[in-house]
């Protein structure tokens, strides 16, 4: 999953490389480009990707059972495929915690906890992010709602939502 951007760069040679990143997110970390408003950027030999969207791994054709494997599923319009994010993929599960600032002064979403819901879970667009699902339809999530979103087939809604940090507080609930 992680080559993802470079068989898509591969697939179109003359692909401009603004529509990896939202107009909001311009600049690399890389290149010096600040939290919430910066893009990521993978290397691949010789070609230098920068993106600001992210894959959901659990749409992978893997063998786990809470893979989707495929679009035809029933849930396809609640299955995030891309997502605006500050890593090129991410694998996020119901137990994970919102980062503890919206400015997002952990490292940078890919710590050894595998706390991944903090790779999409940033106050760039205040209180969403904007994704296209397995379906292809596209629209804003609220940030809180990420948490009440079909990541894989077996995501449980049931699981109590976290604490939400101070910077969240306000945003609207989804229950």
């Amino acid at each position: 999953m992680n080559k993802w951007p470079f068989v898509m760069y591969d697939f179109m040679p003359a692909f401009n490389q603004k529509i990896w990143v939202c107009p909001s997110a311009m600049k690399p970390f890389v290149d010096g480009g600040r939290y919430p408003f910066a893009a990521w950027t993978a290397y691949g030999g010789s070609v230098r990707v920068d993106g600001r969207y992210c894959v959901n791994f659990w749409i992978a054709d893997n063998s786990g059972s809470e893979f989707w494997r495929t679009p035809g599923v029933r849930k396809a319009a609640y299955a995030p495929l891309l997502i605006d994010g500050n890593w090129k993929d991410c694998e996020p599960e119901p137990t994970d915690q919102p980062p503890v600032s919206g400015e997002w002064i952990e490292r940078s979403g890919w710590e050894p906890d595998r706390n991944e819901m903090k790779r999409v879970c940033h106050f760039r667009h205040k209180d969403h992010v904007n994704s296209c699902f397995v379906d292809l339809s596209a629209r804003s999530v609220g940030l809180k709602f990420l948490w009440r979103t079909w990541w894989h087939r077996e995501w449980d809604m049931s699981y109590p939502l976290p604490i939400w940090p101070e910077w969240m507080q306000d945003l609207p609930n989804p229950e």
